[in-house]
């Protein structure tokens, strides 16, 4: 898949419009790239949450 479908699919994972600046904008990704990926923005999400929840209780 191409970065477009690649950005495409993540925006429609995660309900909202997602786009990446890509090294190698011709570069051809596998699903497993796309998995990664994916992974790594359900992690940050994760922990993004974590740290305002912190920053509530300590307010």
């Amino acid at each position: 898949m191409d970065r477009f479908e690649m950005m495409r699919r993540l925006s429609q994972e995660f309900g909202s419009y997602i786009h990446i600046n890509f090294r190698n904008p011709d570069e051809i990704f596998t699903e497993d790239d796309y998995q990664e990926l994916k992974e790594y923005f359900l992690n940050l999400s994760k922990e993004i949450k974590k740290k305002k929840e912190n920053e509530n209780e300590s307010a």
